[in-house]
């Protein structure tokens, strides 16, 4: 009787251990898969970290660059650029388009004499780009409604929207601004028919829109459908000055200046120095894209100006 007693008192004992053992170890299984957690998180974040930082790094770059340059309409050409950690192009052609400082870095760096300025821009211009060849009844209804929007009436106008439009298409209701002092590009998108557009159409033209306090449009940088419209010329014969602008610019300048609907108000054919840069930097899963416009100006006390900062 006793050895048996002895036997279920050990097995017992036994039993008490070995869940300890099975503790122990569950415990070092979650303590391990939470380290190795933790290990991949602090890896993801000092990725995210080090993208930030390159997008910064390229960035300062690109302010010595720019404002050391030698200007023209068609390209940024610096002949000092040396020594720098992400080594940019020698040439960066002003139209938007993006240049690979190689696989993991892009820049998209567009001077703003060739967008859109949503502060002055005048309610037909706006209205232009936001449609297409086909779109025309929207055209006039977004032409109208932005200057509904901008006036400081509540008198609606043919085609356009007030504040009634407003509280009875949307569950949270808001007003017409009815002031000039439109914030910027996004709020464009609140406006009786641009709110009707599609999503694609609608970051085309994002594209072509900035919000800034100059207001020149450069016509040696704009293509030839949005020249046809601003000097109200036929598009095969905008399509002609294209042409002579790539081979004679002073020819083209002559030419343009001659035109009734030239103003040189708001047209010119120079840029503005004023340039709108989006930075993407890719590694290992993570991304920093950092977007800001800069005013450079190296004449004056400081070279330039931050008119906007955004990293994300």
């Amino acid at each position: 009787m006793q050895c048996i007693h002895n036997n279920n008192k050990n097995a017992f004992v036994l039993s008490i251990v070995l869940w300890i053992v099975a503790a122990i170890l569950v415990g070092v299984t979650a303590i391990a898969m939470f380290s190795k957690d933790s290990v991949s998180l602090s890896t993801k974040l000092n990725y995210k970290l080090q993208t930030r930082l390159s997008a910064q790094s390229v960035l300062e770059a690109l302010k010595f660059y720019i404002a050391t340059a030698n200007y023209d309409n068609n390209s940024l050409i610096n002949a000092n650029f040396t020594n720098f950690t992400y080594k940019l192009p020698k040439k960066i052609v002003l139209d938007g388009r993006s240049y690979m400082l190689d696989k993991n870095i892009t820049i998209k760096l567009q001077d703003t004499s060739s967008l859109v300025n949503v502060l002055t821009s005048s309610c037909d211009t706006i209205a232009f780009l936001a449609t297409t060849p086909t779109q025309r009844a929207l055209r006039h209804t977004i032409s109208g409604s932005i200057a509904d929007w901008r006036d400081t009436d509540n008198m609606t106008r043919l085609n356009g929207a007030e504040n009634p439009t407003y509280e009875f298409k949307k569950k949270v209701t808001y007003k017409a601004r009815n002031s000039d002092a439109i914030q910027d590009s996004q709020e464009l998108r609140l406006i009786n028919g641009i709110d009707t557009i599609p999503q694609v159409q609608w970051q085309n033209l994002r594209k072509m829109l900035y919000y800034g306090r100059t207001g020149v449009i450069n016509l040696a940088l704009i293509n030839s459908y949005y020249l046809s419209f601003l000097l109200q010329i036929d598009n095969s014969y905008a399509k002609t000055l294209i042409d002579i602008r790539s081979e004679d610019m002073n020819k083209f300048i002559k030419i343009v200046s001659a035109l009734p609907k030239f103003n040189d108000g708001y047209m010119g054919f120079y840029i503005s120095k004023q340039f709108k840069i989006e930075i993407v930097v890719n590694k290992s899963g993570a991304r920093s894209i950092l977007k800001t416009l800069i005013d450079f100006h190296p004449t004056k006390q400081y070279e330039w100006t931050t008119e906007s900062y955004n990293i994300q």
